[in-house]
């Protein structure tokens, strides 16, 4: 894993400073990190905030690929540190929302909405923070009433609601009314 992330990390380096690097390198070793965690499971986390670190950098290239890649990889690393991923929300959440309010890169929101399931179920008990969670359940709503997103990206926002009332157990009642409008 620091393998990885060091090379990573160089890379990243090189892409702001304007060199030219190939897309499918910045993917390959996200791919890497992101099999890595799979493989450790909960044994990841002694390698977490490492991997935070270089991959938070990426949602900073206008690259979509990298972007999805990214997302893939912190869904796959809260799913493996589940409640302990709290710690990383203040340094995740801004590259979330605005995923989730970009609506050009259809592939990237749909990548970002399944990410932010893993991260509702990692925090399950309660645990995801009410102001995100109004903020977010603000956008998903916007979303899904936007004539013009792309109707495949509505299909992962009715599952997440599903994700955020699991997590936020009887917090998500006074969205309830709003969601099911909506729905209906």
């Amino acid at each position: 894993v620091p393998l990885f992330c060091n090379k990573l990390a160089k890379y990243i380096q090189q892409a702001k400073s304007g060199q030219k690097i190939p897309d499918q390198i910045l993917g390959l070793l996200i791919g890497a990190i992101q099999t890595c965690i799979n493989k450790l499971d909960a044994d990841v986390l002694q390698f977490a905030n490492g991997i935070m670190h270089v991959l938070i950098p990426v949602f900073e290239i206008p690259n979509a690929t990298t972007q999805e890649e990214s997302f893939m990889a912190i869904g796959a690393l809260a799913n493996a540190i589940e409640q302990k991923f709290l710690s990383y929300m203040n340094a995740f959440a801004p590259h979330l929302i605005r995923a989730l309010t970009n609506h050009e890169e259809s592939q990237v929101f749909i990548v970002a909405t399944g990410a932010l399931g893993d991260v509702c179920r990692a925090l399950e008990g309660g645990q995801l923070p009410s102001a995100f969670c109004d903020l977010i359940v603000k956008l998903l709503l916007e979303n899904l009433n936007n004539k013009n997103l792309d109707r495949n990206c509505k299909a992962p926002i009715l599952s997440v609601f599903g994700d955020i009332a699991l997590s936020v157990e009887g917090r998500f009642q006074k969205y309830i009314q709003f969601v099911m409008d909506t729905l209906h």
